[in-house]
């Protein structure tokens, strides 16, 4: 997907995968009961998905704003994590009410209706140059991969954003352990949802009035402190806590991946480098998924599971306090 958004642009990009993905959702929906035809729909979800999944549009993001960066790529993800926390629900309700083949099939009938045509008309490719004429610059894929804060953001995406999903996804379970119903553990991780898309608007525009790695530092030890409540098991005020500091990390880890590869790498090949980037974050997410559940198998308690993604999160988010403006070439000075 970044390659292609680098070759081609992010409109054309989006404007071919959207259709496409919703397609694929209604044939999902109205496909035959065959487990190969079944399998083949998937396989056109997921790669359709693709273009869906930010790139496009936070390379639009980053090429439209310089200054107020942070918090367009802030208010790009906030609608990302709006339209899940409200998308969700409905799904759930409309599977109710007529199953889950018509669910897809009207969802995807619904992207087509409504947002494509939306989108057809509004979205257009970043300008090719910066607002005195020069024509935008940026690292090679080669030149990137071969600085040092690459690879800080690639130990440290991989390891945090894999801690935050695992934290987030057993929190309901380890409520529900520690004596809370199902429904008010399921009610309860709505303050996630809620943390999740305001963080995104408040640290892009944090982003954009100070140092970002550092911001994204200190929200990272906010997760490192999560996991140390949740292991001491002070309570229910310190779990709750726990879930406000996780839904901060959460808001912030997806936006300042982007906004940090725009001032580290330039715009340039931006796609292809925040492309090798994401998929960090998305190995490290699947990655810690498996360790959780291997340590549960294995019948280690949360407790003792979120000490150590403690002890690990704090050495994988030190580095982040060694980047340097110098290793930041694309770095506006704030005003």
């Amino acid at each position: 997907s970044g390659y292609v958004v680098d070759r081609y642009g992010p409109r054309r990009v989006a404007l071919v995968g959207f259709p496409v993905f919703a397609a694929s959702l209604v044939l999902l929906g109205l496909a035959t009961t065959s487990a190969n035809g079944f399998a083949l729909v998937l396989l056109v979800v997921g790669v359709s998905a693709a273009a869906q999944m930010g790139v496009p549009y936070q390379r639009i993001a980053v090429g439209w704003f310089d200054e107020r960066r942070g918090l367009a790529v802030g208010l790009t993800m906030a609608a990302f994590g709006l339209s899940v926390a409200t998308m969700i629900p409905f799904a759930a309700w409309l599977v109710s009410q007529i199953g889950w083949r018509m669910t897809y099939a009207w969802i995807g009938a619904g992207m087509v209706l409504i947002g494509f045509p939306v989108l057809f008309s509004t979205l257009e490719d970043p300008p090719r140059l910066t607002a005195d004429g020069a024509p935008k610059t940026g690292m090679t894929v080669s030149q990137g991969v071969r600085t040092k804060v690459f690879w800080i953001l690639v130990m440290t995406f991989f390891v945090m954003t894999g801690e935050i999903s695992s934290m987030c996804l057993h929190m309901p379970s380890l409520l529900v352990l520690r004596g809370m119903s199902q429904a008010g553990a399921g009610e309860t991780m709505a303050i996630l949802g809620v943390t999740i898309v305001g963080a995104r608007l408040v640290t892009g525009y944090l982003f954009d009035r100070f140092f970002a790695p550092y911001v994204i530092g200190v929200l990272f030890l906010g997760v490192l402190s999560a996991a140390a409540i949740i292991a001491l098991n002070v309570g229910r005020p310190g779990d709750l806590f726990a879930l406000m500091l996780l839904g901060l990390a959460y808001g912030a880890d997806a936006s300042g991946l982007s906004y940090l590869t725009s001032r580290a790498f330039g715009e340039l090949n931006f796609g292809r480098i925040y492309g090798l980037l994401f998929m960090a974050f998305g190995i490290g997410t699947g990655l810690s998924a498996l360790l959780v559940a291997t340590a549960l198998r294995f019948n280690y308690r949360y407790e003792v599971i979120f000490s150590a993604m403690a002890v690990v999160g704090l050495l994988a988010t030190l580095p982040l306090f060694a980047i340097r403006r110098a290793n930041m070439p694309f770095y506006i000075a704030k005003r």
